[in-house]
């Protein structure tokens, strides 16, 4: 999947990127016991700070959408 991130835009980047992956959830990109790209990898593709990605991440993981695993990716 690729991410595409408005960074003049007044949705924090960690939110887009959020969103983008509930986007790919419902579209069937990912399914249940896919692992999602490494933060490196979003990192590299859109030149955002890893932590705001770890930050979107997180707050999937709240949502009980995502459940990370350390290494895993």
């Amino acid at each position: 999947m690729e991410f595409h991130i408005e960074k003049h835009s007044s949705t924090p980047v960690a939110k887009q990127i959020e969103e983008q992956i509930k986007l790919g959830v419902m579209m069937g990109v990912f399914r249940n016991g896919d692992t999602l790209p490494s933060i490196r990898d979003i990192e590299k593709q859109t030149g955002v700070n890893r932590s705001q990605i770890h930050k979107a991440y997180l707050e999937l993981r709240k949502s009980g959408l995502l459940v990370l695993t350390r290494g895993k990716g």
